[in-house]
């Protein structure tokens, strides 16, 4: 899914905004495709700023936790 691979860059860039620009060029979809994704995020509980003129941050604490991310 389109907001699973947004969030995989995030992740990657955690601390560094990314901009609804480079993050479309990457998975080849528009900036509303991403604004759309990081919304949907959002709603799940990740706690991502917007921050304007430099792009998304996923912030330091994460937010919600991923299923694969916990051991079983």
């Amino acid at each position: 899914m389109l907001k699973d691979s947004i969030l995989k860059i995030l992740e990657e860039n955690k601390g560094t905004p990314v901009s609804g620009l480079v993050i479309g060029k990457r998975l080849g979809v528009s900036r509303s495709a991403v604004w759309k994704g990081v919304n949907q995020l959002k709603e799940d509980g990740f706690s991502i700023s917007s921050l304007p003129n430099k792009g998304y941050l996923l912030d330091e604490s994460g937010g919600a936790v991923r299923p694969e991310a916990v051991g079983s």
